[in-house]
């Protein structure tokens, strides 16, 4: 057992030895060398006498017109369906029988189609009447809820 230990901690000293050895022996770079450039000669250059030439008469250039900008449409929703934003009471709230039922909604109302749809089980008599196109109220008759009673409405 002692002996598998120092022949492993051997190999590792051997492994640690060689990657130190091949990392300090690398290559030295080699000088590569640069072609001398043949020296210039100065030559003699003929000297022009540049030509008489016309000046262009400046232009006249169109204004800029403005570009319109172009005009943004925005592409209108579709028609969401209305939604009921409170009513009173709320649900297990207590209510007085000849108290009238509040509903609140999102947009404005078609006060004909809502008073089609509108039901209560069991049913109760009474009118239904808008505060404004948002608000519908129902009052019920002079009867009103009966207590005790759990009512559905539609």
């Amino acid at each position: 057992m002692k002996r598998q230990r120092i022949l492993a901690l051997l190999i590792a000293l051997l492994v640690v030895t060689v990657t130190w050895l091949a990392g300090c022996a690398k290559a030295r770079p080699t000088v590569t060398p640069v072609p001398r450039v043949a020296e210039a000669v100065p030559t003699a250059v003929p000297s022009v006498t540049p030509l008489p030439s016309a000046t262009p008469s400046p232009t006249a250039t169109a204004s800029p017109s403005a570009t319109p900008s172009p005009t943004i449409t925005p592409t209108p929703l579709p028609p969401q369906p209305p939604r009921l934003l409170s009513r009173s009471p709320e649900r297990g709230e207590e209510h007085r029988p000849d108290a009238p039922l509040v509903f609140r909604f999102d947009q404005a109302m078609d006060a004909d189609s809502v008073g089609r749809a509108f039901s209560i089980e069991p049913d109760v008599a009474g009118t239904l009447s808008w505060d404004d196109q948002r608000t519908m109220l129902f009052t019920p008759d002079r009867r009103g809820f009966r207590r005790e009673t759990e009512y559905r409405v539609t």
